[in-house]
């Protein structure tokens, strides 16, 4: 393992140390609620939308580890669709709603996954130029 992954895996041992913290203290106060954890898409204007973990571990969220927390939950909020976007990336974004694989990425192998895609229904008058 080189310094690289040994700082990324550093990292996601902080994060998940934290969020073990976080579960403690929850479940003292309320032993029946589990913590839940949306993970959305990093994506920025002219980029390619970002689906996969790869770059969730670099940034300190190893899924895996996560996910094997008793009382986590990782809510994969990937994927969304509406107005918001051009008809090609609505395209791209609900076929991804229809795919098992991605939409149980950040499950462990067993555990129950939980999605919950966003929607972009905002409104705006026709003559508005969009955001």
């Amino acid at each position: 393992m080189n310094a690289r992954e040994r700082g990324i895996d550093w990292r996601c041992a902080k994060i998940a140390a934290l969020i073990t913290r976080i579960r403690d203290r929850v479940h003292r106060a309320r032993p029946d609620l589990k913590v839940h954890i949306p993970v959305f898409s990093m994506t920025e204007a002219g980029s390619t939308y970002n689906s996969g973990t790869a770059w969730l571990r670099e940034a300190g969220i190893d899924a895996k580890r996560l996910a094997n927390i008793d009382g986590v939950v990782l809510v994969n909020a990937y994927y969304g669709y509406g107005r918001r976007s051009d008809a090609a990336t609505n395209a791209l974004l609900h076929g991804h709603l229809r795919h098992t694989a991605r939409l149980h990425a950040l499950s462990a192998p067993g555990k129950p996954s939980a999605t919950a895609p966003p929607a972009y229904l905002f409104s705006r008058p026709r003559d508005t130029p969009p955001p």
